[in-house]
């Protein structure tokens, strides 16, 4: 066994695997570790791609993107020392490091260096002067400690549960001095309210009195009254002041167009600053005077429907002077600014690349502390607001969510304990979904071949992969991804191919359509600026792929002969908008529009085919012969309708009890076997978030 440490930088890999980063234990993907410990043996010598795979993966076969997706995830981990690991194109990679005996290598011996020493006999003189030297010296060499000592990190010295219920408890946020926390709290699929529970011991008493869905508390800076958003499903959300304990609620303004929106209410004065959407989609941050009721536009940009470009999320500093925001500006890059509000101007405090995230500022607002999930697991980043590179404040295997920071040391961090699995739509109401693959995890995308295979994107595995089950098998991995964040999946029409949809390199703005054969190996692939809604989907005769293009914006078509053109497919929309999802069935071309509800016909001039369809939904669409597949959420229970493409009336055909809509990665992506007629979709079959508690430490 070797025995020995090897030094990367700041790094070292010690024997049984285990890595340290300044002496503290780094949290890392399996394949990223193993990777890093045969580079690392390899004491700087090449090795090659080959070597890398029979050593990594000895007996799996993977597409040999494989390696780059997790040498990414590794320099992600090395960060300023990502440099030391380089790629030798075509070849293979090397890595710098340093090799030391460890104390536990047998017969390892110690290691003494020696330097030459010039003794001197000193006079009295020489011995004062030599210590008034010595003295000086040790002044300088103090005040230079002092100087250039590196700022204190923040690090969790415990954690502990602190909210757990069968409800779903979110949106955390601390009292000004740090003795309570608000939280929203309500059954997954029914309405939320905002309840308060002190951190010592105590009952959680109801804030407010709306029925509504009750999100995103912000206190005020005495502690007697919270703010937050009540939300109605079709309706732009509520802006509602209640005060603390108790006592009603009431309307301090709305949104103009949002139906969800943040809060936050800025330290020692009366405005809220919240998150909207115009009439012409553009995002929006506003200020609101909660007292008199007047309100301004601060930041405004992108388009609030897809996301891209447009301001959200505000938080306020705790000492008021400053308001953070992020921007998604691609796929996966979540840009992260800090608003002046004296002067009004904004800078740039860094990227991310991670699934959804959150942020709060730390308690002395000297850092913007960052929360990012992914399926190996959850960590906390702490970005230094006045420069200086980011560190991981904790590292979590579980599924985390929002995060508040509190005075006296205290992190609040919402805990996702939810699953998600495939499920047959009911013929008659239930409370459970039918659930045909119960794993862990997550699973999302499904899409069946014209002889009935599913294939479905999962980290039931603990990394991200394309899975199979042929008709009466079990599910099997196709193609295993690691840390590669997957976004959506489709056969092709023949059945010959899947069409795959990745994000860019992390630092690029937009996604990658990747080409598989059914057997899981490349063929193509092609960029896109944006994902859109509904998509990928494919051309009836299996030789083009449909995409968006929010840029322009409009549909387009990439065939798989000339990867690099993209040709717009559909009539145009104008003013801003776009038809999206866009996919051909029979004879006709149907699609969504990304700024209102419905189906259209589109192969001529636009028809309305019905207007049940939520709108901006991310699930492609599904047909059932000549009928498409409409779920209808506003219920208690999900029903599902086929919709006649030709026209007239609908039909209830089922229930899809835990579906869920309005989410990027898990939305509830109807799929119809064409061998049966069967319907699946994703089901959240256990829906629970808790909230945990955090010590905090500067150190």
């Amino acid at each position: 066994m070797d025995n020995a440490e090897y030094k990367v930088g700041r790094f070292t890999l010690r024997p049984f695997r285990q890595l340290l980063e300044d002496g503290r234990p780094v949290t890392i993907g399996r394949k990223p570790l193993d990777l890093l410990s045969v580079l690392a043996k390899a004491e700087g010598a090449l090795v090659t791609k080959d070597e890398l795979m029979a050593a990594v993966w000895p007996k799996a076969i993977i597409e040999d993107n494989a390696i780059q997706v997790h040498i990414a995830a590794l320099r992600k981990v090395l960060g300023s020392d990502a440099g030391l690991l380089n790629t030798v194109h075509g070849l293979g990679y090397r890595l710098a490091t340093t090799r030391e005996i460890s104390s536990t290598e047998p017969g390892a011996a110690a290691q003494i260096t020696a330097s030459s020493v010039r003794r001197q006999f000193l006079t009295p003189s020489r011995l004062w002067l030599a210590a008034a030297a010595v003295v000086v010296l040790l002044a300088a060499g103090t005040a230079a400690f002092w100087l250039l000592r590196p700022e204190p990190h923040w690090a969790v010295d415990g954690s502990r549960p602190f909210i757990s219920t069968l409800a779903l408890e979110d949106f955390p946020a601390f009292s000004p001095d740090g003795a309570m926390l608000a939280y929203s709290s309500g059954p997954y699929g029914g309405p939320s309210e905002i309840r308060v529970r002190p951190l010592a011991d105590g009952d959680s008493v109801r804030i407010g009195n709306d029925s509504g869905q009750d999100v995103s508390p912000s206190w005020s800076s005495d502690g007697a009254h919270i703010v937050y958003a009540s939300q109605r499903r079709g309706e732009p959300c509520r802006i509602l002041v209640a005060t603390v304990p108790g006592g009603e609620s009431r309307e301090a303004g709305r949104c103009e167009l949002a139906q969800s929106t943040t809060l936050c209410w800025q330290p020692k004065s009366n405005f809220v600053y919240f998150t909207d959407a115009t009439a012409s989609r553009e995002g929006t941050i506003d200020r609101l005077d909660v007292e008199t009721g007047a309100r301004q536009r601060l930041l405004h940009g992108g388009t609030a429907s897809v996301g891209l470009d447009a301001p959200t999320d505000p938080q306020c500093s705790p000492d008021g002077k400053f308001l953070s925001y992020r921007v998604l500006k691609g796929t996966r890059i979540q840009a992260f600014y800090i608003l002046d509000l004296e002067s009004g101007v904004s800078r740039a405090l860094g990227r991310i690349t991670s699934d959804p995230i959150s942020e709060t500022w730390s308690e002395d607002a000297r850092a913007l502390l960052i929360s990012e999930s992914g399926p190996a697991g959850s960590a906390i980043i702490a970005y230094p607001v006045e420069g200086g590179a980011s560190y991981q404040v904790y590292a979590t295997a579980a599924a985390t969510g929002r995060l508040s920071a509190g005075a006296g040391g205290h992190l609040a961090l919402e805990t996702d304990t939810s699953r998600f699995n495939l499920a047959r739509v009911r013929p008659t109401p239930a409370p459970d979904p039918d659930i045909i693959d119960p794993a862990d995890g997550r699973t999302w995308s499904p899409s069946f071949a014209p002889d009935g295979t599913l294939a479905f994107l999962s980290n039931r595995s603990g990394e991200q992969a394309v899975w199979i089950m042929k008709p009466g098998q079990a599910p099997s991995v196709l193609l295993n991804c690691g840390t590669l964040a997957l976004r959506g999946l489709r056969w092709s029409p023949d059945g010959s191919k899947l069409a795959l949809v990745v994000p860019l390199n992390p630092q690029k703005i937009g996604i990658t359509v990747r080409i598989l054969t059914a057997a899981g190996a490349g063929i193509t692939s092609f960029d896109l600026p944006s994902f859109g809604f509904g998509n990928p989907n494919w051309t009836l005769d299996s030789k083009s792929v449909i995409g968006l293009d929010v840029t322009i914006p409009h549909s387009v078509r990439t065939s798989l002969a000339e990867p690099s053109k993209h040709v717009p497919i559909g009539p145009s929309v104008g003013d801003g908008a776009a038809w999206d999802g866009v996919v051909p069935h029979g004879d006709g071309l149907y699609a969504i529009r990304i700024d209102q509800p419905g189906i259209w016909d589109i192969s001529r001039a636009p028809r309305l085919v019905t207007s049940k369809y939520p709108a901006a939904n991310h699930s492609p669409l599904a047909f059932l012969g000549d009928d498409v597949v409409v779920p209808e959420y506003d219920k208690d229970t999900v029903r599902i309708f086929a919709q006649p493409l030709a026209g007239g009336p609908d039909r209830l055909i089922g229930y899809a009890p835990g579906a869920r809509d309005m989410d990027a990665y898990y939305a509830a992506d109807f799929a119809v076997n064409p061998k049966t007629g069967e319907i699946l979709y994703v089901a959240a079959a256990v829906r629970d978030t808790n909230i945990d508690l955090l010590t905090l430490a500067r150190r």
